[in-house]
């Protein structure tokens, strides 16, 4: 006679619990994942942000460091400094003797520079803070920059930064463009930035010791 075997336990299904328990477990090994690659792209991120912020402080402070040591000293408003704006002359050929200096040896000097963050848009592109220009007697004549910090701290007039002076609470003195009198030269400190999709602000900064013409 035929008799059907009765099948074990380690024949039949999955029971409810085990699909449950081994959903969980998959549950938690995709959410590890997802934000394993968002840690990832968080840090490629960065490492981008970084790379183009650097490249723009570069780009800028070659820009503004060639105008500065052109500068004629005594042109500069070195008592309006510190400050996110420079004015200044360089020398110029304005008799067309071939050079700027005039037939008695004094330096003929053109008109004057501004080297400012656009505040105002003067040339309506519709960036301000962000943006670097240069004036040439009070028309935009070149874009020196753009994507620059657009926060303005100070530090107080002993020099302290401190919480009162951090207007965002980000412990970082935050300024895109800013020059300052150091001994016989001039400071410059620029600052790029760039927002991630996280919202997060990240900032780099360069600054370069420039010494304008005697």
């Amino acid at each position: 006679m035929y008799r059907r075997k009765k099948k074990s336990k380690h024949q039949s299904g999955m029971t409810l619990i085990e699909i449950m328990f081994a959903f969980a477990i998959f549950t938690v090994v995709m959410g590890a994942l997802y934000t394993l690659s968002f840690s990832f792209g968080d840090v490629a991120e960065l490492q981008q942000a970084t790379a183009t912020n650097m490249d723009n402080c570069r780009s800028t402070m070659q820009g503004v460091s060639r105008e500065l040591r052109q500068a004629i000293r005594t042109s500069i408003n070195f008592a309006e400094l510190p400050g996110t704006s420079i004015t200044y002359r360089i020398p110029e050929d304005l008799d067309g003797n071939g050079s700027g200096v005039d037939m008695y040896g004094k330096v003929e000097a053109g008109p004057e520079r501004t080297i400012t963050l656009d505040m105002d848009d003067l040339n309506g592109d519709g960036f301000k803070e962000t943006q670097l220009v240069l004036i040439i007697d009070g028309v935009v004549d070149e874009v020196i920059a753009n994507n620059l910090n657009d926060e303005l701290e100070t530090a107080a007039a002993d020099g302290v930064f401190g919480p009162a002076n951090d207007t965002d609470g980000d412990g970082n003195l935050d300024r895109g463009f800013w020059i300052e009198v150091q001994g016989r030269g001039l400071l410059v400190e620029v600052q790029g930035k760039h927002t991630s999709r996280r919202g997060r602000d990240i900032v780099n900064a360069l600054s370069e010791f420039v010494i304008p013409r005697n």
